[in-house]
Parts: C-alpha cells; sequence; structure tokens
C-alpha cells in the first residue's frame, strides 16, 4: 500500500508545487509539467481503481476478510484524488456498501448506499440505469430495516427508470 500513497502524494505535490512556482502560462516548461501531473494522476486513479477491482472480485468469490481491506483503501483513495463527489468515490462507496449488506451491516450499507446515490443523481442524473440501481440497493436495505413506506416510494423510483 506504500506505492500508492506515494502515487497519490507525489501526484498531488508536483500538481501544487508546479502550480506555486508559476511557470509562464503557454510556455513549454508549463505545458510539460502539466502532462507529467496528468500522467501521475491517471496512473494514481487507475492504482486506485485497480485496488478497489481487486477488493469486488474477493467480494465475490466470498472472501469478505480480504475484500473489506481493499475496498475500503480504494475508496479512501478515490476520495483522496477525485475529491467526494465523483463518479468513482460513488462505485467505491456502493461496492463497500454490498460487502456490508452482505455482512448483516444494514445501516452502514445505507449511509454508504445512500451517499452513492446522492453522488450518482447529482452526477448521472435521476433517470439513469446506473441511479435506478442503486436506489434498488437503498429500497432493499430500507425494506431490510423494516422502513417499508421507503423502501416502496424508491423502490417505485428505480421500477419507472427501469
Amino acid at each position: 500500500m506504500l506505492k500508492s500513497v506515494e502515487l497519490i502524494s507525489t501526484a498531488t505535490k508536483q500538481t501544487r508545487s508546479r502550480q506555486a512556482a508559476g511557470a509562464p502560462r503557454g510556455s513549454k516548461k508549463n505545458e510539460r509539467n502539466n502532462k507529467e501531473s496528468k500522467q501521475q494522476l491517471e496512473l494514481a486513479r487507475a492504482y486506485a481503481g485497480a485496488i478497489n477491482n481487486l477488493g469486488a472480485l474477493y467480494f465475490w468469490q466470498g472472501k469478505y476478510d480480504k475484500a473489506a481491506p481493499l475496498l475500503k483503501r480504494g475508496l479512501q483513495m478515490r476520495r483522496e484524488l477525485l475529491g467526494e463527489e465523483h463518479a468513482d468515490v460513488a462505485n467505491s462507496l456502493g461496492d463497500l456498501g454490498a460487502l456490508y449488506y452482505q455482512q448483516s451491516n444494514f445501516r452502514e450499507a445505507q449511509n454508504l448506499w445512500e451517499k452513492a446515490l446522492r453522488i450518482r443523481e447529482k452526477r448521472l442524473g435521476e433517470n439513469n440505469l446506473l441511479t435506478a440501481r442503486l436506489m434498488s440497493n437503498v429500497g432493499n436495505v430500507y425494506a431490510t430495516l423494516g422502513q417499508t413506506a421507503k423502501a416502496k416510494a424508491i423502490l417505485i423510483r428505480a421500477i419507472k427508470i427501469y
């Protein structure tokens, strides 16, 4: 995991130092620095995605003890790199929520899925299929927790999208 911290740290520090150094806009040095910063950021983003995907693989294999730390780390990295409102963060929240649901940690699953749903509604819109899928998850957890009126309302919304 040290490599992931180094990637994020390097990408963030390089971007900030280059901005602070203030190479003249439009200069070849500034363009090169921007290109290198973007490459570092994309590398770190891909690494965070790979960590999350490995956690998801372990989840689907039923290896929850291996999945949990990877899904948490992938979420943390994506938050640091991309900010709280990014679609990739919503994906990580959804994956970690699924793990918690399978482990009968319904309150935490609800919390994560509701956060992911807010991001998806904002980023993709309320009538998107990925948004509807998360609505279904939230509806299922509401039903599991005995919140039937809330479950019915959100599941009806999801059905209308499908």
